[in-house]
């Protein structure tokens, strides 16, 4: 295989493309979305090498729109043996440079595919000196990296300027929220959990954490979004979880799935004809998934049609770090991130299974701090919501619901459901005779 030059000398323009990037680089819109790759030497002769150098000094000293008059200025102030070099041609050239045709929306595109060709060629070889030093997650990240290096080009909301645009968003948009459809519990999060969020559930071993999510995922499903789930237990396979779902679609106890599979298939393909396919159950080994698995599936199902609104992950203390560390907490406070960074590339809600500390398993109710593994990985999520069960609570198939923490809402408050965990309900609904009455009031539950 024959690795591409570490960086690329010239454009592979033609001369009129890159005289139209001259032109473009006189805006200070363009230029201030391409100062940091743009260089001199990447146009193709002295005059336009010379033309470039004049154009991004000016603009790094006085970021505007750059007139024909003040280029031909500059020009004459240009260092006489450079400017000697040129003289006959520069008038021309830059009549050619004010007069270019080519639209800046096209020039953009291209210039960024060529950056990316450019960041590209020097990953690739910069990654296979990684791949030999088997460090094949940071080869990967460092390409990635590259690839997506010139989608970040845009400098971001100008606030003051724009107050006219926000409220017009706000009047045709709103706020969306996706309800978890456990009723007390969206009443304190006042209607649901926000796109681009990362929701925690948090709560000590065989508390009920894995229904709580399968609740959500089928709360969301009934809503009319779309569902990754992905189970990383070992005990928890595709099957155990499917399992989970036809029992909280149906109504139907888990161990009497076997005996009765003509209601559930009844039921189930009715849950189709209302709700279309929107449920994926992926299953990995634990230490196996990372958030990039997780995205690279995301990737795939976007290419299968299936647009994500809900990703639900059990749990995640069991995933693999993207990069590895001696402490494991940092380990873990970097899946954190980056499962609320995927919340916000995906547009999705992103919910998480997480255990407490082993030493704070005997408090009656668990807070952020009680968290196992690392208290910073909590820092970074939206919500925070933990499950709490005494002795006598179990018995009497209660579970309490404490909000430990939450962005721009009031927290500290807990409300107690009623749990059927042997019918997958993590929050039992009202209990209707009439299936169609069911349907309508889908929003009880």
């Amino acid at each position: 295989m024959t690795l591409p030059k570490e960086t690329p000398d010239h454009f592979d323009f033609s001369e009129s493309m890159q005289i139209g990037l001259l032109r473009a680089f006189c805006k200070v819109e363009f230029f201030e979305k391409h100062f940091d790759t743009a260089k001199p030497e990447h146009f193709e002769n002295d005059l336009l090498t010379f033309l470039a150098g004049v154009i991004l000094a000016w603009q790094r000293k006085y970021h505007a729109d750059m007139p024909k008059e003040v280029l031909l200025e500059e020009i004459k102030r240009a260092e006489p043996t450079r400017r000697g070099l040129i003289a006959q041609a520069v008038t021309d050239t830059v009549d050619k440079v004010y007069g270019s045709k080519v639209p800046t929306r096209y020039l953009d595109a291209q210039y960024r595919e060529w950056s990316r060709h450019q960041a590209m060629g020097s990953a690739i070889i910069k990654a296979s000196e990684l791949y030999k030093q088997h460090k094949y997650a940071d080869a990967r990240r460092l390409i990635d990296d590259a690839y997506f290096s010139t989608d970040g080009y845009e400098l971001g909301h100008m606030f003051l300027g724009n107050s006219e645009n926000r409220a017009k968003r706000r009047l045709t948009e709103g706020t969306e929220k996706i309800p978890t459809m456990i009723q007390p519990l969206d009443h304190m999060l006042r209607g649901g959990v926000s796109r681009k969020s990362f929701a925690i559930i948090m709560g000590k071993p065989k508390k009920g954490k894995s229904f709580c999510l399968v609740n959500i995922g089928k709360g969301a499903v009934v809503m009319g979004y779309k569902v990754s789930h992905y189970t990383l237990e070992a005990g928890m396979p595709e099957e155990k979880v499917s399992d989970r779902y036809d029992a909280a679609f149906s109504g139907i106890r888990i161990d009497d799935l076997p005996e009765e599979s003509e209601r559930l298939v009844a039921a189930i393909e009715k849950a189709k004809a209302n709700y279309g396919e929107s449920l994926v159950i992926k299953a990995y080994p634990p230490k196996v998934c990372t958030v990039d698995t997780i995205r690279s599936h995301q990737k795939r199902l976007i290419g299968a049609g299936f647009d994500t609104d809900v990703i639900i992950v059990d749990y995640v203390d069991i995933m693999k770090a993207t990069r590895h560390y001696e402490q494991k907490w940092i380990e873990l406070t970097d899946i954190f991130e980056e499962l609320s960074g995927l919340a916000a590339e995906t547009n999705c809600v992103v919910w998480a299974a997480s255990t407490v500390h082993r030493k704070q398993e005997n408090k009656r109710t668990a807070h952020m701090e009680d968290a196992g593994g690392a208290f910073n990985k909590m820092f970074v999520a939206d919500i925070i919501i933990t499950l709490n069960q005494d002795d006598e609570e179990k018995k009497q198939g209660k579970m309490r619901m404490f909000l430990a923490a939450a962005r721009a809402i009031p927290d500290g408050f807990d409300v107690t459901i009623n749990t059927d965990f042997e019918h997958a309900q993590f929050a039992k609904p009202p209990a209707f005779d009439d299936e169609d009455e069911f349907v309508k009031r889908k929003d009880l539950f």
